[in-house]
């Protein structure tokens, strides 16, 4: 060179394989700890979007950036967003509404329709107006293989500290620098409470904020609606426990549901078994 000493800098040994990676780190000038440095480094913003280091010895430094690329939308790949309440063991169910300070979490599903295997980037982030739970972060990124007509889904786990209208900026996956496919903008409203539009369910009518009263009257109402009542916990009618408990205090209650009910189902043990108790 020219003779003057100038410092070693490299990015070629992130490239090498197993073997030949502790080798490399082994002759480069680093020092084994930080008790070993000369100095600390020191870090500081740049009061923009960056930081400013100075360094206290030789390091290495690892820097990932979020850039504008262009973008190439293809029907190879979907991509979707799916919520889930981390309390509640509700899985068949997806959420429509949030409540604030519940623990929720969004399944990213990526599918690849398309016949060739696809090696991808995804780009996401946790809900506007949501602070990131156990792991997540803001904002991320993470390498995927998506085999020909399969689906493999990445997770981020987040609550909401406020009430309020928040938007879910879409997921990105991206291949050799274009994005080649997003999710939606979701609309998550987030308040104090579940309002239950709808009642179509025993789920859905211990959920509301009904009187006793109330509700044993809607309950009787979908006992009257319902012809085809079924006895499985996909349908969400199955006999559990919160009915019985409504059934128990109120001998004309049941009654009245005995009769609806025996022209409609096959016997059902927890049921009749009220009349002995």
């Amino acid at each position: 060179m020219d003779g003057r000493k100038r410092p070693f800098l490299t990015h070629h040994f992130t490239s090498l394989g197993v073997n030949a990676l502790p080798f490399a780190i082994a002759i480069i000038d680093l020092p084994l700890t930080s008790a070993n440095s000369r100095q600390q480094h020191k870090f500081k913003s740049d009061k923009k979007r960056g930081i400013v280091i100075t360094a206290g010895s030789n390091l290495v430094i690892f820097k990932k950036e979020i850039k504008e690329g262009e973008q190439k939308l293809k029907n190879d790949i979907m991509v979707t967003h799916r919520y889930q309440s981390l309390i509640q063991n509700n899985t068949d169910n997806e959420i429509e509404d949030f409540l604030v300070n519940h623990p929720y979490q969004c399944e990213i599903i990526m599918t690849n329709v398309s016949p060739k295997s696809k090696r991808v980037t995804l780009l996401f982030q946790i809900p506007n107006g949501s602070l990131p739970l156990q792991k997540t972060k803001y904002i991320n990124s993470k390498e995927y293989t998506l085999s020909p007509y399969t689906t493999q889904k990445h997770k981020i786990e987040f609550y909401f500290p406020k009430v309020g209208k928040f938007d879910h900026a879409p997921s990105y996956i991206s291949e050799n620098l274009i994005v080649t496919a997003k999710s939606s903008v979701n609309k998550l409203d987030v308040g104090k409470k579940i309002i239950i539009k709808k009642v179509e369910t025993f789920r859905d009518l211990m959920m509301t904020t009904r009187g006793e009263k109330a509700k044993k009257d809607v309950m009787l109402d979908l006992f009257a609606k319902k012809d085809d009542l079924v006895l499985d916990d996909k349908f969400q009618f199955s006999f559990n426990n919160h009915v019985l408990y409504v059934l128990y205090n109120d001998l004309e209650m049941y009654i009245k549901a005995m009769k609806l009910l025996k022209s409609k189902i096959p016997y059902n043990r927890d049921l009749y078994q009220i009349a002995y108790d």
